[in-house]
């Protein structure tokens, strides 16, 4: 081999081995480094597994929502999809940082799914609690009250009166008579959300709802109407829903029935054709000059019971509801009619101020509103708020004038007289029959006790005369002559059981106010007292003084004329006294 090659061959040899040095340095110098780097990247897999096992969580949450959303929790399927995509969506493992991005994910993943589990839970505790709702809303008339209405304030005696009427739509209570003062949230209660109410339970009721005037009765109408229309009311009571072809406001219907649902009239007005299982009549006054009129008052009495009662179908119920205004308005007279064996009432009088001295409702209407009410009129105060009618001071007595005393204070030896003022008919619009003993001491002071009025039919009242002659025989009775008295007096002669009582037709000659004036002469200095020999005589007591504080201008006189002729009788005797 030639130097050249040699030289040649040697020179490459020696590169090779220098290269294959080199070559071994740099691979040991590259391990060395990969063994630096591995070390390095020892903890990156480690978290890169704790990553990964919250992305699996993380997902695992995400996708229990969206089955849960599914499934009918409460939550819209877009916002749970929406956060499930967010949470296992992740970069790829090649890319630069996927640690740090990984991480992100994971914490923004969490809080959104934790928000979703939050609402959740709290979707399902509302509904649970709207389902309590709807029952109890379904059940009692106040918790319906709070459903429909959010607004409502149910005041402690506007739940009370709920009690009342639940008792009326069970059929527990036929006749039911309410009392309460103006503006207190009575008509809201009684004439719009009960029948609203008990329409949805019970769609075939009939309603008919007055008020003094129509259109009052159609606010109530319109109001009922209304409130069936609405998503709240239908939420408590789906599928009742008005007709589509019968929805006016004097009358509508609901939808599967023919007969009228509700109806709105007007005191005066007739529905003629129409009946009702239920009759609300919310304040049948409007003003104190019908209240005061003798005139209107018979005919809110004559509308009522041959208009108005006759409406009403078998087994129906009746609420008359309203504030006081007259000892004689249509609740004054359906309660005497009840005394004399008419329709029995329940009666619920809520006053203003109750005995305590405090309000009925303090948060709307505190005691110094109404105390300045009361300054204002006093008699007003007292109906309309306090549920308490009395008579307008008359011309002639005054309350604070008549005493009433014990018996153990009548003066012992005195003789009595009794007198009756008979009634011509028996008709309610007619006046009473009414008697009173009496006698006068030596000063002059009238005693009076034991009085009765009222209407009964003449052979009755011949009775009642005689078993009271027979229990005071003792006694001078007198009759008044007019009418038909001097008849009764001559059949009473024909007893033999009366033969030894003194009684006599007494003939009156004189006006009414002509024969009371010499009594109201006495009251005004102290000398009429009335007798109470029992608890039970505070009543027809109260009765009689209201009647004498009226005159003349009361619905009746006839136990002012009754109080009269005992003062004729006693007068007429020797000396006025009896010993």
């Amino acid at each position: 081999m030639s130097a050249i090659t040699k030289a040649g061959v040697t020179s490459a040899a020696t590169s090779s081995k220098a290269c294959g040095k080199a070559g071994q340095a740099g691979r040991r110098a590259s391990a060395k480094r990969r063994g630096s780097k591995s070390l390095r990247k020892s903890p990156t897999k480690k978290g890169g597994a704790r990553s990964a096992k919250r992305r699996s969580t993380t997902r695992s949450m995400a996708q229990t929502a969206q089955r849960a959303t599914v499934a009918g929790d409460g939550l819209p399927n877009t916002l749970s999809a929406n956060h499930s995509k967010q949470s296992i969506c992740e970069p790829s493992r090649g890319t630069p940082g996927t640690n740090i991005q990984s991480s992100a994910t994971t914490n923004s993943a969490r809080l959104p799914t934790a928000k979703i589990a939050k609402a959740i839970l709290a979707a399902r505790e509302w509904k649970r609690q709207h389902r309590a709702r709807q029952e109890l809303a379904r059940r009692h008339l106040i918790d319906f009250a709070l459903f429909v209405d959010r607004t409502y304030r149910a005041a402690p005696h506007l739940a009370e009166i709920a009690g009342w009427l639940e008792r009326v739509e069970c059929g527990e209570i036929k006749r039911l008579m309410i009392f309460a003062p103006p503006r207190h949230g009575k008509s809201r209660l009684v004439s719009e959300l009960f029948p609203a109410w008990w329409l949805g339970r019970d769609p075939s009721q009939q309603f008919i709802v007055a008020s003094h005037t129509a259109e009052l009765a159609e606010t109530f109408s319109r109001n009922v109407r209304n409130m069936i229309d609405t998503e709240m009311y239908a939420d408590a009571f789906p599928g009742v829903v008005l007709s589509s072809d019968s929805k006016a406001v004097q009358q509508w219907t609901l939808e599967g029935f023919t007969r009228p649902s509700f109806i709105a009239v007007g005191v005066g007005g007739s529905p003629t054709g129409k009946g009702a299982t239920c009759m609300i009549v919310d304040d049948p006054i409007g003003k104190a000059e019908e209240a005061d009129s003798q005139l209107q008052r018979e005919h809110l009495y004559t509308w009522y019971t041959q208009t108005m009662r006759p409406r009403l179908e078998p087994s129906g119920a009746i609420i008359l509801m309203m504030q006081r205004w007259h000892e004689d308005d249509l609740a004054g007279r359906l309660l005497r009619d009840a005394q004399r064996d008419g329709e029995q009432w329940h009666v619920v009088s809520m006053p203003a101020i109750n005995n305590a001295g405090k309000a009925l409702w303090p948060e709307r209407w505190p005691l110094s509103e109404l105390e300045a009410i009361r300054s204002v009129s006093v008699r007003s105060f007292e109906a309309k708020y306090m549920q308490r009618p009395r008579p307008a001071e008359g011309a002639l007595f005054k309350r604070i004038w008549l005493r009433t005393i014990d018996a153990g204070s009548v003066p012992q030896g005195l003789r009595w007289v009794r007198y009756w003022d008979l009634a011509y008919s028996v008709k309610q619009s007619a006046h009473n029959s009414a008697t009173i003993s009496g006698a006068m001491d030596a000063n002059g002071t009238i005693y009076l006790r034991r009085g009765w009025a009222g209407r009964e039919e003449t052979p009755d009242l011949r009775r009642r005369i005689k078993m009271i002659m027979l229990s005071e025989r003792r006694d001078r009775h007198g009759i008044e002559k007019a009418m038909h008295g001097g008849s009764i007096v001559q059949d009473l002669r024909r007893e033999p059981e009366l033969l030894s009582i003194a009684f006599e037709a007494v003939d009156i000659d004189s006006d009414k106010v002509v024969r009371a004036t010499p009594v109201a002469d006495r009251a005004e200095a102290g000398k009429v007292c009335f007798v109470r020999e029992s608890v039970s005589d505070d009543a027809w007591i109260a009765d009689w003084i209201d009647e004498l504080c009226a005159f003349p201008f009361g619905a009746h006189d006839d136990r002012v004329d009754a109080v009269s002729g005992v003062f004729v009788m006693l007068s007429t005797a020797s000396k006025g006294v009896y010993l």
